[in-house]
């Protein structure tokens, strides 16, 4: 993605590789059935690529995980980013504090 929140093809083929892995997992294990497969499939083809924005793409995957869990990894990365700019945050309160102190 670059800087204006737009979504690039890059993105969305990574996006697609990441879906089907998850997809084809859970066939196997029995997490998701064809029908369901099926389903998912239809909804992913219709939606991913109408996606403009990185906004709209957060509320695909959202979407997407609500009506079938085994998806839930996709929001690992989401979730790994803000809790690092939490982490980053944290540090430079820590930092001011101590600053205060001398």
């Amino acid at each position: 993605m670059d800087n204006t929140g737009q979504i690039t093809e890059e993105t969305k083929n990574e996006l697609y590789k990441k879906i089907v892995d998850i997809m084809l997992v859970s066939l196997e294990n029995g997490v998701l059935t064809a029908d369901e497969s099926e389903d998912a499939s239809f909804f992913i083809l219709e939606q991913l690529d109408t996606i403009p924005d990185e906004y709209h793409l957060d509320a695909f995957i959202e979407e997407l995980v609500k009506r079938w869990p085994c998806f839930t990894p996709l929001l690992q990365p989401k979730k790994e980013e803000e809790s690092r700019i939490a982490d980053q945050q944290n540090i430079e309160n820590i930092t001011n504090q101590l600053k205060n102190l001398t």
